[in-house]
């Protein structure tokens, strides 16, 4: 970053309520190498300011203005730029560069210049992005380190390797056994199809469970066992054996009481977390799947319930809601669950998912938005990045891990499935879509064992695709 007939290589030009990040700010340029001058550090006592701004001008080669609304609301701040952009309106000096460090509107001559914006980010990703942005800005170029991915449809690699047909209504969940040997649909038809996906003969249906109370809304196997659990619309819950898949058993039946639960099994298979339309949530025991204990009821207060997950340790949830609100509950102990932090969204949330670190959570919404959020610490949560590909409601989100960072599969009302590279979590990028599917795509679920990604879709199929984690 280095330019010798220059005094400085960056200047930081801030509004005084701003001067904690215009220290960092300094701090993470001068430690990559660069020269840089900054009021805090470089204004002594009895120097005219002005005069230190007019130094800087001429010795500085870039500027750096720190945009918030304190920044905006200050006249006398903005001699900084205003001078630069009268000798250089087009930018073709690179001189001048906006840091957005607040959510707020550019002016509309800073709006005409290309910013680097670290609001929302958590401190490691500030950095990284703005050195990588300064980095480019050097350069001349913002050419990436690894090749990009190949933009169009290689229709050979991405057709599904199975399409299976056994429901007469739309299927509203799947779900793939721990060993994926045994892989369940589910349907608004109020069954239950058993399948086994053995990657090398064609999937074979295996047998189908009834005398479900009402339309599925979802499945789930319990931890690393073949106890499979459902949920109906109706508010009635159940266990189901298939230790034996070709001859399924109840193991309990019990109800939350409440319409359309949504739900999800922790990890170590143990509890049972219930969202209803009521806005409530209802915990169980679920470690004897033949007497299940409910813990407590909890209202949410974030409307209708459109998703719950599990964090990886089994101990933190995240719960999503027609408001737009998602809310982190931490579960003690006595098996309580207490409030840990929320955070909005513009939208109702749909569909949520941790990464295999427990650090980001992905959420889903009905004005397909896709929101990555930073959970490594679950009282504060960040923003990282706000994603926008598909065309309607996000209703599926689900994390694969690989041996390098993960993927992230999304799909949709708009019968889309995207599959997204997590390398780094504040600019994903769409490895590939997945296309096939006639209706909207309601719910996923992965085998590592097998590499095989499911896609449940109201088209009443359920298509299986070779993803390599």
């Amino acid at each position: 970053m280095k330019a010798d007939n220059w005094i400085f290589d960056y200047y930081i030009s801030y509004a005084e309520p701003d001067k904690p990040w215009a220290e960092w700010i300094a701090w993470q340029i001068e430690a990559a190498g660069s020269r840089v001058l900054v009021d805090a550090w470089d204004s002594m006592a009895g120097q005219n300011r002005l005069a230190i701004i007019r130094e800087a001008l001429k010795g500085a080669r870039r500027v750096l203005i720190l945009v918030s609304p304190s920044y905006l609301e200050s006249a006398y701040d903005h001699s900084a730029w205003q001078a630069i952009y009268v000798n250089d309106p087009l930018g073709f000096d690179n001189r001048l560069v906006p840091v957005k460090i607040a959510d707020c509107a550019l002016p509309d001559l800073l709006a005409q210049v290309s910013s680097i914006n670290l609001y929302g980010l958590s401190g490691e990703h500030a950095s990284e992005r703005l050195l990588g942005e300064l980095g480019a800005l050097e350069r001349g170029r913002k050419k990436p380190s690894n090749p990009p991915v190949f933009p169009g449809h290689e229709r050979q690699q991405d057709a599904p390797i199975a399409i299976l047909t056994r429901h007469s209504q739309g299927v509203s969940g799947v779900a793939i056994s721990s060993d994926g040997n045994v892989l369940a649909t589910a349907s608004w038809d109020r069954t239950i199809a058993i399948w086994n996906p053995q990657p090398s003969a064609p999937v074979e249906y295996v047998s189908t469970v009834r005398n479900i109370s009402a339309p599925i809304s979802s499945v789930a196997f319990v931890g690393d066992s073949l106890v499979l659990a459902s949920a109906a619309v109706d508010g009635q819950l159940a266990l189901h054996d298939l230790v034996d898949p070709a001859r399924p058993h109840e193991i309990v039946r019990f109800s939350c009481g409440e319409s359309l639960p949504k739900f999800a099994i922790s990890p170590d298979g143990t509890l049972m977390i219930v969202g209803t339309a009521a806005g409530n949530l209802h915990l169980w025991d679920i470690s004897r799947p033949r007497a299940p204990i409910r813990h407590e009821v909890t209202e949410a207060r974030i409307g209708e319930i459109g998703s719950v997950e599990f964090g990886p340790d089994s101990r933190l949830i995240a719960v999503g809601g027609s408001s737009g609100s998602v809310h982190l509950r931490r579960i003690h102990a006595e098996s309580r669950s207490f409030f840990e932090s929320s955070w909005r969204a513009g939208s109702g949330i749909r569909a949520l998912s941790f990464d295999p670190s427990g650090e980001i959570l992905a959420l889903g919404c009905l004005d397909h938005s896709l929101h990555l959020l930073n959970t490594a610490e679950p009282r504060t949560l960040v923003e990282l990045s706000l994603l926008r590909s598909h065309r309607r409601s996000i209703e599926a989100v689900l994390f694969v891990p690989r041996v390098r960072g993960s993927l992230l599969v999304t799909a949709g009302t708009d019968h889309q499935v995207k599959v997204w590279r997590i390398d780094d979590p504040v600019s994903p990028q769409i490895e590939k879509s997945l296309d096939g599917h006639l209706g909207a795509v309601v719910d996923l679920a992965y085998s590592p064992r097998q590499n095989i990604l499911a896609t449940a879709s109201l088209d009443e199929t359920v298509m299986l695709w070779r993803i390599r984690g």
